[in-house]
């Protein structure tokens, strides 16, 4: 036998034999399940506790120069695996369970895996999936855009470029069942895929400047966000034009204040009243089915009464959307009309 298989035939007899009712299964997967191991490979095991003593085999190891990792996941986290939440597929999608405390366990596992292979056959739960690796990446961008020093810029470029990866993957029905190990020969197999995408992963890799990390994963983030947006085919949100009132009312200080300001000549606050009213009218337009309003685009310092008369268009627009579709501003003229209704 070789290291790996006695590694791998112990640890399943420890279970059996002193933690048979603590665990409720435990996994193998990785390069030793799949044939890609070599001579410095490790076993890649965990186990599904189902009580707390099973954390007692929540451990690591060196052996013959090589670590070793054994580690809980709880039936949760395989939840979230299975629904592409979590990246980690292949502890579902491409594992071999070693121990089972019992058929409800069992059972348990397999349909976790048997909805993980259902979500991949659902375009629209994987184009979910990859937005949100989608935005995970662009978090990690910026904090790249703001990092001086090579060797954080290359850990975060690097780790952009798997989520982005992975995103890509998502968008093909995909993730990658050998791990990172065969992820660049997975990208290239893929029939949808941004263009220049392996060719920016490549210069990551190479990259030996800050700037150059950032252009290259900027590259790769802007065509990533491009393929997820071609694979949408979604229409716009129906106009609720009792919910648009609503969120109109809310915002109505917001206008105000950018009037005031352009008549104070307060360029600061009303450029923060700007972008605070661009997020409101965001979110107006996906909760609410409102059109697509640019407001900050008119933004000009020396000019803040041309920023003003633009957010008065854009208020105009969205009472008339709302009074078109048959709803009500409910406006009142006085205080004392308000009082006299409440």
């Amino acid at each position: 036998m070789t290291r790996n298989e006695k590694y791998t035939a112990h640890i399943a007899e420890v279970v059996r034999t002193r933690y048979a009712q603590d665990v409720s299964l435990l996994v193998l997967y990785g390069s030793h399940q799949n044939g890609t191991e070599n001579a410095w490979s490790d076993v890649d095991l965990y186990f599904v506790p189902a009580t707390d003593r099973a954390m007692e085999l929540c451990r690591t190891f060196l052996i013959e120069g090589v670590g070793y990792d054994l580690f809980p996941v709880d039936w949760a986290r395989l939840g979230r695996i299975a629904d592409f939440s979590d990246p980690l597929s292949p502890l579902l999608g491409e594992a071999k369970v070693l121990y089972c405390q019992s058929a409800k366990d069992d059972e348990r596992f397999e349909a976790l895996r048997k909805a993980q292979a259902e979500n991949l056959q659902n375009p629209a739960h994987m184009l979910g999936a990859a937005r949100q690796r989608l935005r995970q990446a662009k978090e990690v961008f910026a904090s790249l855009c703001l990092e001086d020093g090579l060797g954080k810029a290359r850990s975060l470029a690097g780790y952009a470029m798997i989520l982005l990866s992975d995103a890509c993957a998502y968008r093909n029905g995909r993730y990658f069942r050998r791990g990172l190990k065969g992820q660049m020969a997975d990208l290239a197999e893929m029939d949808l895929l941004p263009a220049g995408f392996l060719a920016d992963y490549r210069a990551v890799v190479a990259a030996r400047t800050v700037p150059a990390l950032r252009a290259y994963c900027r590259h790769a983030l802007r065509g990533t966000e491009a393929l997820l947006r071609e694979g949408e085919g979604e229409t716009p949100p129906a106009l609720r034009p009792e919910a648009l009132a609503d969120m109109l009312r809310e915002s109505i200080s917001t206008f105000n204040k950018i009037h005031v300001c352009a008549q104070t000549g307060n360029a600061a606050l009303a450029f923060i009243s700007g972008v605070c009213l661009e997020g409101a009218l965001e979110e107006m337009r996906q909760e609410a089915g409102a059109p697509a309003c640019d407001l900050l685009s008119y933004y000009d310092e020396g000019d803040l009464h041309a920023f003003d008369r633009r957010a008065q268009e854009v208020l105009a627009s969205l009472v008339s959307a709302v009074e078109r579709a048959g709803a009500d501003m409910q406006p009142y003229a006085t205080m004392d009309d308000f009082i006299s209704a409440h």
